[in-house]
C-alpha cells in the first residue's frame, strides 16, 4: 500500500486505541452516574469505610441503593457493629467501600421481590434494599 491509498494501515491501531479509550471513559461515566443517582456517593460522604471489618460475607448479592439496581454486584458483610458494603472491582469507580452502623439502618417495613427495604442515615440519606435473609442475622 502506498500513501495514496484511502485506507492506511495506521488507521486500524488508531481506531482500536480510540475504542478502548472511549469504552473506559463511558464505563467510568456510567459507574459515576449510577453512584450519584442511587445515593451511593452521598452514603460515601457519611459512611466511607476506613477498615475492612470482620464478619459474615455475602458475595454477589442482588440489591438496590435508592433507585439504582446492583444485580449481583454487591458484596455485603454483616458484623455485630454494622453493615459493610462494597461493589465488585469492575464497578468500583465512584463506589467507595461503606460501613454503616446498625443504629443508622432503619427498617421501613416495605419489601419487594424478597428484598427488605431500609432507610439509611439520620436524617435519611437514601434507601437500601437487600435480601431479607442477609439481615436476619446481624453478625
Amino acid at each position: 500500500m502506498n500513501a495514496n491509498t484511502p485506507f492506511s494501515l495506521w488507521l486500524i491501531p488508531l481506531i482500536l486505541v480510540g475504542f478502548v479509550v472511549a469504552f473506559v471513559l463511558i464505563w467510568t461515566l456510567v459507574c459515576l452516574l449510577i453512584s450519584w443517582v442511587g445515593g451511593w456517593a452521598r452514603l460515601g460522604r457519611h459512611y466511607r469505610a476506613t477498615l475492612v471489618p470482620e464478619g459474615k460475607d455475602h458475595l454477589g448479592v442482588f440489591g438496590m441503593v435508592g433507585i439504582a439496581s446492583y444485580r449481583g454486584t454487591l458484596n455485603v458483610r454483616t458484623t455485630p457493629q454494622g453493615l459493610y458494603l462494597t461493589v465488585m472491582p469492575l464497578f468500583k469507580f465512584g463506589h467507595p467501600s461503606l460501613f454503616i452502623p446498625w443504629s443508622h439502618v432503619n427498617a421501613t417495613g416495605n419489601s419487594w421481590l424478597g428484598l427488605a427495604r431500609f432507610d439509611i442515615g439520620q436524617p435519611v440519606i437514601t434507601s437500601l434494599s437487600l435480601p431479607s435473609p442477609i439481615l436476619a442475622n446481624r453478625n
